[in-house]
């Protein structure tokens, strides 16, 4: 515990004086926590704390310039962001143990996403690791819906579904159930990626905005109604734990 408060105030004042950004390096790689973390992902990508191989399949597939990171903690994927040139705005609810290990580097919204109001639409919204904190995924969700352009790319990302609760974390997720979320908010999931690796579902989608819907009774019956929203191969039941699909 001391280590890391040293570190963090070493870090801290590197930055004030020197503009410099301490790195703890790590002696030991651990390939099997590092897969764990990021999956598949090259450097950078993989020094992140989680979601490395999603970003680095955001970065390397998709043309954008301005990018909102939803829940940012202590700020190394909107870090990452921003050495790729592109335009980041981070927002954060509170002081978690992520956010105070953050330096200031970029612009960070401090408050509550659900009452700020964006000027502008974004090309791009990255959420890693934060749906799962959130009481009313379909209020977050729509949300997110309204901050995106038409056409931007959505890059989420959740842990597996588990039985261990854990502070924090007030809902859980399978890649299926995650989609079925994402229509009901009002996102096409025909042509959406997904990829499950180590502790993250990533799933990645262009906007495509649902402009009718089909009455639904929430209820057996309703995804057969929305099937036109769904990938060709989901019917109803479906197997959500969904391990790859068009990634």
């Amino acid at each position: 515990m001391k280590k890391n408060v040293l570190y963090r105030f070493l870090r801290k004042l590197y930055h004030k004086l020197f503009g410099l950004d301490v790195k703890r390096v790590e002696v030991n790689s651990n390939p099997e926590k590092n897969f764990f973390k990021n999956g598949d992902a090259n450097q950078p990508f993989s020094e992140l704390p989680f979601a490395g191989e999603s970003m680095e399949y955001l970065i390397k597939n998709y043309d954008f310039e301005t990018i909102l990171d939803i829940g940012s903690g202590e700020g190394r994927h909107s870090d990452l962001l921003v050495s790729f040139d592109k335009r980041v705005t981070s927002i954060d609810y509170g002081r978690s143990v992520y956010f105070e290990q953050r330096i200031e580097k970029h612009t960070c919204i401090f408050g509550d996403y659900y009452e700020f109001q964006f000027e502008e639409k974004f090309d791009a919204i990255w959420i890693s690791h934060v749906l799962e904190h959130q009481p009313n995924p379909n209020l977050f969700l729509t949300k997110v819906h309204s901050d995106l352009k038409e056409g931007g790319v959505l890059a989420i990302t959740v842990p597996p579904l588990k039985h261990e609760i854990v502070g924090g974390h007030v809902s859980l997720w399978n890649a299926g159930l995650l989609m079925y979320n994402l229509v009901l908010a009002g996102f096409n999931c025909k042509d959406i990626r997904i990829k499950s690796y180590g502790y993250n579902i990533g799933i990645m989608l262009v906007k495509k905005s649902i402009l009718n819907f089909p009455e639904l009774s929430y209820d057996k019956g309703d995804i057969i109604k929305l099937k036109e929203f769904f990938p060709d191969s989901i019917s109803e039941p479906f197997d959500g734990d969904i391990k790859i699909l068009n990634w």
